[in-house]
This record gives structure tokens, sequence and C-alpha cells, in this order.
């Protein structure tokens, strides 16, 4: 997940069908979060200077957070989560990584240090508002190492069937244009929703 506030980490809570990872209504995320497969919920903090440690995933919001680690000032490189969800099996990882455009220059620049380990990327976009040229500028970024995008437009419950529609063909010919194709699919979701059902 790979831009500023859009709600990432409630699309990937979604996705896995747990309130996993920490969420907010403000830039949250500032330490990147990859999870994979585990027979129990567990993670595994590792620091800049090489040393780990195990914590509870309720702990995460210790660590991988700006309310929790303003600043990365507990120096956190990454975190590995496990998780038995079955979306995770056969070596399946999601990354969960800080916004791009935040007010925190730091989460954008640890999000395009992460790029060169991306295969595939959901691009996350919100009905809300409209995409940015920060968020745009970092996907001709993405392209140069992703080599499969899903766009994804986040946050469809805050808007009417009209406007909606509206603002999916907006982001639509917006990202068309930039990218150079000509039939971008955008799938319409509430991962809020989702995760409630």
């Amino acid at each position: 997940m790979l831009n500023r506030f859009r709600g990432k980490s409630t699309l990937i809570n979604a996705l896995l069908g747990a309130e996993l990872l920490p969420t907010a209504v403000v830039p949250l995320t500032s330490v990147v979060t990859i999870l994979g497969f585990g027979p129990a919920p567990a993670a595994t903090v590792e620091f800049t200077d090489g040393r780990e440690t195990t914590i509870e995933p309720a702990h995460l919001a210790d660590f991988i957070t700006e309310r929790g680690n303003p600043n990365n000032e507990k120096g956190v490189a990454q975190v590995y989560v496990s998780f038995p969800a079955d979306l995770l099996r056969d070596g399946v990882r999601l990354i969960d990584t800080p916004g791009v455009g935040s007010v925190y220059k730091s989460n954008t620049e640890i999000t395009y240090l992460f790029l060169p380990q991306a295969d595939a990327a959901i691009f996350l976009i919100s009905a809300d508002q409209p995409i940015s040229q920060d968020e745009l500028d970092f996907l001709h970024e993405a392209r140069r190492y992703a080599a499969k995008f899903l766009f994804v437009q986040n946050k469809i419950d805050y808007l009417n069937e009209a406007e909606r529609r509206e603002s999916l063909e907006f982001s639509r010919e917006i990202i068309s244009k930039s990218i150079g194709l000509a039939n971008v699919e955008i799938y319409q979701l509430s991962a809020k929703q989702a995760l409630q059902a």
C-alpha cells in the first residue's frame, strides 16, 4: 500500500479479516511492516542497529506509528508480522508502507526506498479526495519496479452514487493520462465496511 493516508492499514486488515494493524484518521504508519503467513499472530521488530525483539501484535502501534514512535526515535528498520490468513500462504507477503505526500517527510523517503523490493503494488486512492501530484509522481517511480498494479479507490461509503461515479471517472482519467494506459481499471470499495463485515 503505497500512498498517503487513504486507508492502507484498514485495507490490509480487511484482506486479513482481522484488526491486526493499527489504524487512524491521521497519517499513522511510519515504519515498513511486512506481513507473512504464520501459525499464530506474532511480531518481530528489527532495529537499524541489527537488534531484534519479539512483541505481541497488540503492541505494534508502539513501534510502527508516528504516535507511538515519533520520527522513528526507537530506530526501527522494519517489523515482520506473521498471521494465519489463507491469503498469506504460499509465500505471499503484504507490505504496509508509510504514505507519500505525508506531512512527515521521512515517511515518504522510507516508502521510496522500499520500492525496489515490490513485485506488485496495490495503489490505493480515496474517493473523497482527488489523487495528488505526489501520488502521481510516486506511481511513475513505482512503475519502474512493480510488474503489476491493482488500482483501488477506497472510502466510497463517504459519497453518494453520483459522487462516487464522478470521483471514479476523474481518477481513471488522471491515472490513464499519467501512465499512458487507455483502460485503467479501478476497483471501488469501503475497506472499513469490508473489515466490519
